[in-house]
């Protein structure tokens, strides 16, 4: 297994892990490294929707989005298409996925099928290390 790291706050690619195979032991890993790096990027990885849902139920019951309607054979997988027409991406501006829940989503897995050779970013934070910046004073604020 190969463990790039891409920036200081979060994020690695991972290499040598096969996201088929949803034993425990292969969960451990994946759960450890997403633990320690927030997010996690899998190249060439062909899996099935039944490959993802197995995968996803290593850490916790699936959810179903309250707003937007999932696949017909799989409603916990939404598709997300941008049409070369449109102007604005779904959730283009800062968000949190699901951050209406009362108990938060603790992963999401993005299966990217079609990526555009420019533009399309996605960002992410990592709101453990901002809260541990956080002066002591504004942590203590409800």
């Amino acid at each position: 297994m190969q463990v790039n790291l891409l920036s200081g706050a979060l994020g690695a690619e991972v290499k040598g892990i096969d996201l088929k195979d949803s034993s425990d032991k292969n969960w451990e890993i994946v759960n450890n490294l997403m633990l320690e790096h927030k997010a996690l990027f899998f190249r060439d990885q062909d899996i099935t929707c039944e490959e993802q849902i197995n995968l996803a139920k290593k850490f916790g019951p699936l959810e179903r989005h309250v707003y937007v309607k999932g696949l017909k054979d799989h409603p916990e997988i939404l598709r997300i298409v941008k049409g070369a027409e449109e102007k604005h991406q779904w959730g283009e501006t800062w968000h949190t996925d699901v951050s209406y829940n009362s108990k938060p989503t603790k992963v999401i897995i993005l299966r990217s099928r079609k990526i555009p050779p420019v533009g399309g970013d996605t960002m992410f934070s990592n709101m453990e290390i901002a809260y541990e910046t956080l002066d002591e004073e504004i942590k203590k604020k409800n």
